[in-house]
């Protein structure tokens, strides 16, 4: 057998077929792994996702305009953002005059509450993203995570938003706040770890 250098990739034996292995263990006959992709790497390498999806004949996901995403791609990624965005602008001008002047929470808590739920959302974060990658089930991995944090969220957000009666006990308040704070953190992690 002979081997002919081939362009990006290294060399490659004349005379076989045998089927060449990507990362992620899918395998290609040697004559696509022939074609130059856009996405090969300078000086060899297997291409990347995107010339992977051209090799199989499907469409890649960028919509095959230059790298650029189509509007509609933007504008899905952009509502599920807003989910965030919209809890931080409101809770950033509101929430701390909320559990003052409404729920009656004592100025001390509410600073211990904040420092609380950002320690939470530091170690939350990462655990989710971790279960998120290893999920497996037949919608996919991300998908079960948007459909049920989504009501999870809209119950937390919700009950931060509903302060206790002013005869209930001050610990008692703290920790239903602070459960649902830490509640709308671990919903919007939930969602924005997908997105």
């Amino acid at each position: 057998r002979q081997r002919v250098p081939r362009r990006g990739n290294g060399a490659r034996i004349v005379g076989t077929s045998a089927p060449r292995t990507r990362p992620g263990g899918h395998s290609l006959p040697a004559a696509a792994m022939d074609r130059a992709a856009p996405g090969t790497p300078p000086g060899g390498g297997f291409p990347t996702a995107v010339a992977t999806a051209a090799d199989d004949g499907a469409a890649p996901p960028d919509g095959g305009a230059g790298g650029k995403l189509p509007l509609r791609v933007k504008l899905a990624l952009g509502l599920g953002e807003s989910v965030q965005g919209m809890y931080i602008t409101i809770a950033g001008y509101y929430l701390n005059s909320f559990f003052l002047e409404t729920a009656c929470i004592d100025p001390v808590f509410v600073g211990m509450m904040q420092a609380t739920s950002g320690v939470f959302d530091a170690i939350n974060d990462p655990i989710i993203g971790s279960l998120s990658d290893r999920t497996r089930t037949r919608w996919g991995r991300r998908r079960p995570w948007l459909l049920f944090a989504a009501p999870f969220l809209a119950a937390s957000y919700c009950g931060l938003w509903n302060a206790l009666p002013p005869s209930v006990p001050q610990r008692l308040k703290v920790a239903y706040a602070l459960a649902m704070y830490c509640g709308v953190s671990v919903g919007i992690t939930s969602i924005q770890v997908q997105v």
